[in-house]
């Protein structure tokens, strides 16, 4: 029945986005809703005993961190829109624990600055400028892969091992994002065991294709070359978009070729 109603309310509010600009408030609002889902099926001991592959607190999670990410995108997005620069996280800055928090404090802001004749567009721009200002400075990457974790932890216990893999692939590629190319790496090999093993190789030139800049960032030459190797195989390398065989080409000639020439030989 929590199931049933839990399911209803999201359904509901799903449409109800707001303007364009504030998008990302609307899916960090979606987010939360999963989140608090998922630890409710979590602690809740009749829910526990009726979890399965097919129902569990993980579907929860990863569809909180799919919201999560698309934060992430419109917050960028709408910053560069506007000019006010990139993400930037702060962690110094307090986390609110409502969501509502932080529209209020964006209020509070405009009334401050605010004259009582300025009309309702003013009024909006200024909670929109104060609520990005806020947005940027929010370590989205960091509630992704808390949410990912939670939702492979889960998938691991039910044992739903395409689940399993389905969220590392988000994992590794938030580390990616995040510029960690050593936990991205470490995931991507992970993932390309299995894919490997079971001649999945669309799926895994992909994953090789992003090891490989992996590699490339942390300066593993070996590494570079042995994924490079790989992908050049007949089963893989025509699967590969044609702008990345390129790169391939490109690697191995700068990881072959010596920075400088060896020394010439007195005869």
């Amino acid at each position: 029945q929590r199931r049933t109603h839990d399911a209803t309310h999201t359904h509901t509010h799903t449409g109800h986005v707001g303007i364009p600009s504030l998008l990302f408030h609307h899916h960090a609002w979606l987010s939360r809703q999963y989140r608090t889902f998922g630890e409710f099926w979590e602690e809740a001991p009749a829910a526990q005993r009726h979890s399965n592959k097919v129902n569990n607190s993980g579907y929860y999670y990863q569809a909180a961190a799919d919201h999560e990410i698309r934060r992430k995108t419109y917050a960028r997005d709408a910053l560069e829109a506007t000019g006010m620069g990139k993400l930037q996280p702060d962690t110094e800055i307090p986390k609110s624990e409502f969501l509502g928090q932080v529209l209020t404090e964006a209020e509070q802001s405009y009334r401050a600055h605010a004259s009582a004749n300025q009309g309702t567009s003013l009024h909006q721009h200024v909670v929109v400028q104060r609520l990005l200002t806020i947005e940027g400075k929010h370590d989205h990457s960091e509630t992704i892969l808390v949410l990912l974790t939670r939702a492979y932890e889960n998938f691991k216990r039910q044992r739903c091992s395409r689940m399993i893999l389905h969220v590392a692939s988000l994992m590794a590629a938030e580390y990616l994002s995040a510029q960690n190319f050593a936990m991205a790496k470490k995931f991507y090999d992970r993932i390309a065991r299995t894919y490997r093993k079971e001649n999945w190789f669309n799926i895994l030139s992909a994953i090789l294709l992003q090891a490989l800049d992996c590699a490339k960032n942390l300066n593993q030459t070996r590494e570079a070359i042995n994924y490079s190797l790989e992908l050049i195989s007949p089963n893989l390398y025509s699967c590969i978009p044609p702008e990345s065989t390129k790169g391939l080409a490109s690697t191995f000639h700068r990881k072959l070729t010596p920075a400088t020439p060896p020394p010439l030989l007195d005869p």
